[in-house]
């Protein structure tokens, strides 16, 4: 105790300053989890993600690689519990709402890369418990040789979407505010 009176002036004041200390340790046993991974109930998600009205999305990369299409097709091919769906229940339990935020090239020292961006947010039972920005590129080595067609090019995202489908269903399965994912 000779050691602690120097910063606290009596055992009570060391008993309030543990007291707070107990209480949020014995919540955070007694709160229920978040992690889908431990429910049984799939995770929905729209088969067709939605292009956010004020994002940045280069047009002609927008209506030649189906981005919308393939980065839910991707989530769900790597994770058994995603389900994709046409309409999504409002009795659903985990609801994952995403879409496409960011479609453009943006320099990277003297190179020019293609980025991909998605937010979006984990429900269960109507109620935010995360939400995320995932943002990923092709391959490095690959970004300043990008192919000369767009077919060329859609076909470059397949990398940049499997990284993305693997940063989300990182998040799926413990879920937090605030996260950046593929940074």
């Amino acid at each position: 105790m000779t050691l602690l009176r120097g910063r606290f002036s009596s055992s009570s004041t060391i008993a309030a300053s543990i007291k707070p200390l107990i209480v949020t340790v014995v919540l955070l046993f007694l709160l229920p989890g978040t992690s889908t991974a431990e429910s049984d109930s799939p995770v929905l998600l729209s088969s067709a993600l939605v292009f956010d009205k004020y994002g940045d999305i280069h047009e002609k990369i927008k209506a030649k690689c189906q981005l919308e299409s393939r980065i839910p097709k991707a989530i769900a091919e790597r994770d058994s519990n995603v389900s994709l769906v046409e309409r999504i229940p409002l009795d659903a339990e985990f609801v994952l709402e995403a879409r496409i935020q960011t479609i453009r090239r943006q320099a990277l020292g003297t190179r020019l890369v293609w980025t991909v961006a998605v937010t979006g947010q984990l429900l269960r039972d109507g109620e935010v418990i995360g939400d995320f920005t995932a943002t990923r590129s092709p391959d490095k080595n690959m970004a300043d040789r990008l192919g000369s067609t767009f077919e060329d090019t859609c076909g470059k995202f397949e990398i940049a979407i499997g990284r993305l489908a693997d940063d989300i269903i990182g998040f799926l399965r413990s879920p937090r505010f605030n996260a950046e994912l593929g940074v």
